[in-house]
């Protein structure tokens, strides 16, 4: 036997020796062991299976929330800038069959209060119109303050705006309630068009809506205009707008006019 044999035939008994089982042992602990052993390669394979399947995966970028900046996302060691926020999309237009219940008597009443009130002030009270406890005014559909409701018991009171306030090539101060009076005092009685409305078109350019001032579009809205015989041209025409609360009560009064 060559020394090259010898040395093949030791190495083949050393691994003979090792795979053996240990002497003395049970059966039974043996068993235990290879199962172990068989356990603990099952897991290990389970794993790596697991780890090949996460790195297969695409990677997906979560697309911010609107109006939120994302942060900037790393990958491979190259770094991609953050999308642009996007800017929160605009609520839907409110519907007549949005806003809070009104039937067209309620409206029309609210509205012939505001008119008897022009009129005739000292027979029509202010407790009339139904305010509350805080109005809020404005002029060509933006909103110039809010005032408590006493200072609205005389038709001064409804002056809002200064000489700096300008609307339809006018200036300030501007009143709801006397631009009632002095249609009322021109046109017959029958003079006036009310109605509950969204918006409406703008007399100088009937392609252009009158929207209501943000603050006052979750409120039902009730418009007084001059009947359409009853102006000649852009410049007499007007619009009262009274704004409703869900409880039934006047929170905003805008006036809107037109333009020579």
């Amino acid at each position: 036997m060559t020394d090259l044999e010898r040395r093949l035939r030791d190495a083949l008994a050393t691994k003979t020796d090792a795979a053996a089982p240990a002497a003395g042992l049970p059966e039974a602990a043996l068993r235990a062991g290879r199962r172990a052993r068989r356990a603990r390669t099952g897991l290990a394979a389970a794993a790596s299976l697991v780890l090949v399947a996460l790195l297969a995966l695409p990677l997906v970028v979560q697309p911010p929330l609107s109006g939120v900046p994302a942060a900037p996302v790393t990958t491979a060691g190259v770094t991609t800038p953050a999308p642009p926020a996007t800017a929160p999309t605009d609520l839907p237009a409110p519907t007549l069959a949005s806003l809070p219940p009104l039937t067209e008597d309620a409206a029309r009443a609210h509205a012939a209060a505001f008119i008897a009130f022009a009129r005739d002030p000292e027979n029509s009270p202010v407790a009339g119109l139904g305010l509350a406890d805080r109005v809020l005014l404005g002029v060509g559909g933006e909103l110039t303050e809010q005032v408590p409701q006493n200072r609205l018991a005389t038709q001064a009171g409804w002056d809002t705006g200064d000489a700096s306030t300008a609307h339809a090539e006018r200036s300030g101060p501007f009143n709801a309630i006397t631009t009632l009076r002095d249609h009322a005092a021109r046109a017959e009685a029958a003079a006036f068009d009310t109605r509950m409305v969204v918006d409406y078109p703008s007399c100088n350019n009937p392609q252009e809506h009158v929207a209501a001032p943000p603050s006052l579009a979750d409120h039902v809205r009730v418009t007084i205009q001059p009947a359409a015989d009853s102006v000649d041209s852009c410049i007499d025409w007007f619009a009262v707008d009274l704004y409703l609360s869900p409880d039934d009560r006047v929170a905003g009064v805008v006036l809107v006019l037109g333009s020579p």
